[in-house]
């Protein structure tokens, strides 16, 4: 019956001990449970050649219990990497950041190991990771400006090429154009590859435009350039080129008339469209493109002699249009049509102007001006 005795004895003990173990270590096991790094994983990203290198981020040491924690740090993975501070107490806001400027493309990893010896567990570890990234590729868009003049009554311009390259990856693009119907591109959208430059073809119909100066622009966008998109400015000027005078209306008007409005018909007229008389700039109004008006001053009029007709377009391809040969005659006024000049002949009576109209115009071969008197 002692054995018994014995053994109920030595659960006691046991029983004992181990309340002991519980009360001494239950309350290190809950406060050591609140050591950690927050967050346990970061992550960078960078594009090589970028002077901007990735920002700091923030890892936070903790410890739940009231008491701090003293801890260390080691960091591994490579020189790239750095923790600061590397040792310390809890709580504390450490700076994590990556010095990635000789790196080569790729992905690389590193680790921050902390240790603290006032609780458990012992070993908190942070992931870190550094993605290394090829430039982003440049969209280049030449020529860039285009310009671009034409001389109205010329053929169309043929399509002005565009060259689109890039000194990267390969990049897809899209085009559009803006600014009016004059100016179109194709095609609309294409790839370009880092050797082999992609072409637009730009093309500009000026025909129905008056003289000026118009600008349009063209848009390429690709997303994958680092510079997303490119504008080139089109300018393009139009000129008048030379005015078509064809014939002249009236074509008598007496010696001594009050100032005299006559119609100019021909072609290539504008709103820039000069009328004189011989060297006398007249009050001309625009029609259309094919008529004019224009307002003879009585000065001119008050002496027989010859007035020659001429319209001016000024600008490149511009000038003068052709002159015609006018002969002055003793009566009224009357216009005589050579090949290349054109004229008023004022007449000293108004009776003899009447048979002079029924006369009509006389065709004459060109040369030079002839004057005749009266009998």
């Amino acid at each position: 019956m002692r054995r018994p005795q014995k053994k109920h004895r030595l659960d006691k003990i046991v029983c004992a001990v181990l309340c002991l173990w519980l009360a001494t270590t239950a309350p290190l096991c809950a406060q050591s449970s609140g050591f950690k790094a927050t967050p346990s994983t970061l992550s960078f990203s960078y594009v090589v050649g970028d002077a901007k290198l990735p920002g700091q981020q923030a890892l936070s040491i903790s410890a739940s219990s009231a008491t701090p924690a003293t801890f260390s740090a080691v960091v591994a993975g490579g020189p790239w990497l750095t923790l600061s501070p590397l040792a310390g107490s809890t709580p504390v806001s450490g700076k994590v950041s990556v010095n990635p400027s000789t790196l080569a493309v790729g992905t690389y990893t590193g680790t921050i190991t902390l240790t603290t010896t006032d609780t458990v567990p012992l070993v908190a570890v942070v992931a870190v990771t550094l993605v290394v990234k090829a430039p982003l590729p440049t969209l280049t868009a030449s020529p860039s400006p285009m310009a671009l003049a034409y001389v109205l009554g010329d053929t169309a311009p043929s399509p002005l090429p565009l060259s689109l390259s890039t000194n990267g990856s390969i990049l897809s693009y899209s085009v559009s154009a803006a600014g009016g119907n004059w100016i179109s591109v194709s095609p609309k959208s294409g790839i370009i590859f880092p050797a082999f430059p992609a072409t637009v073809n730009v093309t500009i119909n000026p025909v129905a435009l008056t003289p000026g100066s118009y600008k349009g622009t063209i848009t390429i966008a690709a997303a994958q350039a680092l510079n997303k998109s490119q504008t080139v400015t089109v300018n393009l000027t139009v000129n008048a080129g030379l005015p078509v005078l064809g014939s002249i209306w009236p074509t008598h008007v007496t010696q001594g008339s009050p100032a005299t409005t006559i119609t100019l018909n021909g072609s290539n007229f504008f709103s820039g469209t000069i009328v004189k008389a011989g060297t006398t700039t007249l009050s001309a109004s625009l029609v259309g493109g094919n008529a004019m008006t224009a307002v003879i001053p009585a000065s001119l009029l008050a002496t027989a002699g010859t007035l020659s007709i001429l319209t001016n377009n000024a600008g490149p391809g511009g000038g003068d249009s052709a002159r015609r040969a006018a002969r002055q005659q003793r009566r009224g006024i009357a216009f005589n049509f050579g090949c290349l000049v054109a004229g008023i002949k004022k007449f000293q009576g108004a009776a003899d102007a009447v048979a002079d109209v029924d006369a009509g115009l006389r065709l004459e071969p060109l040369g030079p001006l002839r004057v005749q008197r009266d009998a």
